[in-house]
């Protein structure tokens, strides 16, 4: 997972392992070791009331996080709940608990072996099929985030023209 979508946290540990291994900034002077050690502390908080800043006016987007949730509650949830929504509609209405049994004996003493086989293994084939749909449709919508991600990087100025260094 990209975790450029969060930048002000990146930079916070960016800049702990800056002060880790040597602190090359020669904007914050070295004197003991509580100085530096409030300095670690200062620099994430700013940081991460920038990213909640940039959260809030939408510069930065929460959606491949959050899409990736509903992408596994959808695919696993939803198979799951739904077998567990008709065992209580069997358990709530016995009209229904009787038309299932019904059906059940009536389709065993009917339907030939093979026919009720060749539908478990249609059933099966529109299940997969559902869930490579479901997982396309939350391929398309995360790539679509990954292009506009990219053509922000685009529309930035360069890192070396940021830090005026040209």
């Amino acid at each position: 997972m990209d975790f450029s979508y969060h930048p002000g946290i990146i930079s916070s540990l960016f800049s702990v392992a800056i002060f880790v291994a040597g602190n090359p900034r020669s904007e914050i002077p070295e004197t003991n070791f509580l100085d530096n050690y409030t300095t670690i502390i200062a620099q994430p908080r700013y940081n991460l009331l920038q990213t909640l800043i940039d959260f809030l006016n939408f510069r930065i987007f929460i959606s491949p996080y959050i899409l990736l949730i509903c992408y596994y509650l959808g695919a696993i949830g939803l198979p799951i709940m739904g077998w567990l929504f008709m065992l209580w509609i069997k358990r709530k209405f016995w009209a229904a608990s009787k038309i299932y049994d019904k059906s059940k004996q009536l389709s065993k003493e009917y339907i030939p072996l093979k026919i009720r086989i060749s539908f478990f293994i249609l059933f099966l084939f529109f299940f997969i099929s559902m869930e490579i749909v479901w997982r396309m449709m939350f391929e398309f919508l995360i790539a679509y985030l990954q292009m506009w991600e990219a053509l922000m990087e685009l529309n930035s100025p360069p890192s070396f023209v940021k830090n005026n260094r040209l």
